[in-house]
């Protein structure tokens, strides 16, 4: 032992996470509203599976040299955006992504948190403009 006093590593990622789980945060409880813009909307659990699906889905494209990855997370947050209240979305979308990023890719705690902040703070700007 070095002698120094055990501190808990606070880097830059980890504060770019905390700042946007609060942006997240703040953002949800600001508008709150769970009601369904229109009445069809999903259910919850169609939207959550219609997420991980596509978080878990990946097109690879190759020509010659280059190469391309696709992934397809953006189909599910535009119906949402057109059926699902915002808060609604909001929980829906993070609830398939946690599915994936623990089930399937058995991310880190650290990368998790800093995938959902992300996500989180990406639908919030999808939302409100």
């Amino acid at each position: 032992m070095t002698g120094r006093p055990l501190r808990a590593a606070v880097g830059p990622v980890e504060r770019l996470t905390l700042l946007l789980a609060a942006v997240t945060v703040i953002a949800a409880v600001l508008g709150r509203s769970l009601e369904s813009l229109l009445p069809g909307a999903p259910p919850w659990w169609v939207m959550v599976g219609a997420v991980a699906f596509a978080e878990a889905t990946a097109v690879h494209l190759q020509t010659r040299r280059n190469a391309m990855t696709l992934c397809l997370s953006e189909i599910p947050l535009v119906i949402g955006l057109a059926l699902v209240a915002p808060v609604a979305l909001l929980a829906e979308r993070l609830l398939g992504m946690v599915v994936i990023f623990v089930v399937v890719d058995r991310m880190s705690p650290r990368k998790i948190a800093f995938n959902l902040a992300r996500a989180g703070v990406e639908t919030v700007v999808a939302v409100t403009t």
